[in-house]
């Protein structure tokens, strides 16, 4: 007959009185770590007017708002409070904005670009202008965007009569 001995040791972790941070896990790597690449594709019908500013600076500035729906977001509204236009040169104009996408359940993205544009082209098919190639950045949102990143492109044709405009934007996001 034999006789077989085993031993255990029990590990209780960190106790109170342990100088260790029982926080051994920063939290942002955490939430980070949860983070998925994802692709971004929206359409909206938008509209737009201009804005006067209180203190002139030599560029047009617009409201544009829209509605449409985008991957990620479901039904979603477009808002760019403030989208500063520099028209100096017809052919080369230039554009920056903030923009926020604002999903049903009140999520928002935002997302920043700078955009260049030949204004010249309304005038090969009446009014129309397109604007191509706004390549820009998401930096962060709220609610599940709230560390949001990516690259997302901006693309819209704008009807300068009717002052509406269908705009996409499609790249990816990470949150």
């Amino acid at each position: 007959m034999g006789l077989i001995l085993a031993g255990c040791s029990f590990d209780e972790g960190f106790l109170p009185s342990d100088e260790q941070s029982i926080d051994v896990y920063d939290q942002s790597s955490l939430k980070s770590a949860q983070m998925n690449v994802v692709p971004f594709k929206s359409t909206f019908t938008c509209g737009g007017e201009e804005i006067i500013p209180e203190e002139p600076d030599g560029l047009f500035h617009q409201l544009v708002y829209g509605s449409g729906n985008a991957t990620h977001m479901g039904k979603t509204e477009l808002l760019i409070a403030d989208e500063s236009i520099d028209m100096t040169d017809m052919e080369n104009c230039t554009a920056e904005a903030d923009v926020v996408f604002t999903a049903a359940n009140g999520d928002e993205l935002w997302f920043h670009y700078s955009s260049a544009f030949d204004l010249t082209t309304g005038f090969v098919e009446p009014y129309i202008i397109y604007v191509r190639d706004a390549i820009g950045t998401v930096n962060g949102g709220t609610g599940r965007f709230e560390n949001a990143t990516g690259t997302i492109v901006y693309e819209g044709d704008w009807n300068m009569t009717t002052g509406k405009g269908i705009c996409t934007f499609t790249g990816e996001i990470q949150y």
